[in-house]
């Protein structure tokens, strides 16, 4: 299983979750595991929004690693553009440690 995410913007983020599943080397079978298993992760990701919903989304205090630089450079152009802080209306929580 293979899982990305992509920032849309500020409030929202696209979830990608692939499936590279072939346990019997039966494709009938595989796919029918790998579909069960997609209906699980739908039901993980609705209990998970409730709690990403509850969040304050402090953006500056993240300690963020190399694989994560796309968010860093998505942030970046975020926080330069104040036309577009304004047209959606996003307060953004400056936090420093």
């Amino acid at each position: 299983m293979k899982t990305e995410t992509a920032p849309v913007d500020p409030q929202r983020t696209t979830i990608y979750i692939r499936f590279y599943i072939k346990p019997t080397g039966i494709k009938s079978i595989d796919k029918l595991l790998a579909r069960l298993g997609m209906y699980f992760n739908i039901y993980i990701l609705h209990q998970d929004r409730r709690v990403v919903e509850s969040q304050n989304p402090d953006i500056i205090g993240d300690k963020l690693i190399a694989p994560d630089i796309p968010i860093a450079i998505f942030r970046r152009m975020f926080l330069q553009d104040k036309e577009l802080q304004n047209k959606l209306k996003v307060k953004i929580a400056l936090h420093t440690t």
